[in-house]
C-alpha cells in the first residue's frame, strides 16, 4: 500500500488542519513542503474575508445611495465599516459627549 493511501484512510474525515497535525504528530518527511501549503491555503480565505466583505459593502452603499451622497460621506462611510473593531471598541455616549462639549457644533 502506498504511503499516501495509507496517510488518507487512516485519518477519518478529517480538515486540513487535522491532516496538518496528523503528518506533524506521525513525522512523516515524505511531503517535505506539504505543512508550509497547507499553512498557506489556512490563511490565505482568512486574510481575504474582510476586505471582500468591506468592498460588498461598499457597492451595496453606493448603488442604494448614488445620487444622494457626496464622495466625503460615502469615504467616511466606507472607513467606519473598514474600521468597525475600532468603532466598536468606542463607546456612543463617549462620541456623544465629546461633541456636546465642543464649542463649534458642526453639521453631520
Amino acid at each position: 500500500m502506498k504511503i499516501e493511501d495509507k496517510l488518507f484512510t487512516s485519518v477519518e474525515n478529517s480538515v486540513t488542519f487535522t491532516m496538518s497535525s496528523y503528518i506533524k504528530s506521525k513525522e512523516l518527511d515524505v511531503f517535505p513542503n506539504l505543512n508550509t501549503v497547507m499553512r498557506m491555503f489556512l490563511s490565505t480565505a482568512v486574510a481575504n474575508c474582510t476586505e471582500e466583505r468591506s468592498f460588498s459593502v461598499l457597492k451595496r452603499v453606493k448603488n442604494n445611495l448614488r445620487s444622494t451622497m457626496s464622495v466625503e460621506k460615502l469615504n467616511a462611510l466606507a472607513l467606519l465599516n473598514i474600521e468597525n473593531k475600532l468603532l466598536n471598541a468606542i463607546g456612543l455616549n463617549d462620541v456623544i459627549n465629546d461633541f456636546n462639549s465642543k464649542k463649534a457644533k458642526k453639521k453631520l
